[in-house]
This record gives C-alpha cells, structure tokens and sequence, in this order.
C-alpha cells in the first residue's frame, strides 16, 4: 500500500477552528482520507478540486495525479447558517423600505 501525505493550507485550519472539526473528527477525516483519497466528488469547474461530505461539512481538496498527494483547502458547512439567512432577509426589508421612501411611499 501506497502512503499518501496530506498538507493544509492556512484557510484550511482557520475553518476547522470556526467550524469544529478539530480532534478526534479532524484524526477520523484524515485517516479516511488516507484509506480512499477520492472519496470526494470531483469538481466539473476544475478536475484537480474535490469536495467531500464530512458529517455536516464539505471539504474541498486538491489531489495529485498520482494520488498520493492531497491539499486540505477549505471546510464549509453542507447548510447555509440561519444567520445568513437572517441577514439576507432584513437586507432585502431595508432595501424595500428604501424604495418606498424614495417614492413618497
């Protein structure tokens, strides 16, 4: 069996503090990563980019051609946070109330 070796970059280990996969779920992606590196689906937009559902995450990665080499790239939430949504809504109220005020509404 072929050893595969695992990087990250900086964005990657900010996303894993913002959204926790640290400890023993970090060691758990890793390990299964190690065992089927194209566990992933790869990405139409760039072949060398694959995304990969972690529990509640996606996590993109760039593999080698061989295979034996990964880049951890980024770790997002599969679902948008109810924030955002929050936000876009009360966004979309201000700029119909702003609407209004210009037509004397």
């Amino acid at each position: 069996m072929y050893e595969v070796e695992i990087g990250e970059t900086e964005r990657f280990r900010l996303d894993c503090g913002l959204y926790g996969l640290e400890a023993e779920r970090y060691e758990q992606a890793l390990r299964i990563l190690r065992s089927d590196p194209v566990i992933g689906k790869q990405r139409a937009d760039s072949p060398a980019l694959w995304d990969w559902s972690f529990r509640s995450l996606r996590i993109t990665y760039a593999l080698s051609d061989q295979i034996d080499r990964i880049v951890l790239l980024r770790v997002v939430p599969l679902e948008a946070p109810v924030a955002r949504l929050i936000q876009a809504a009360l966004k979309a109220i201000r700029t119909i109330n702003d609407v209004k005020r210009l037509f004397g509404l």
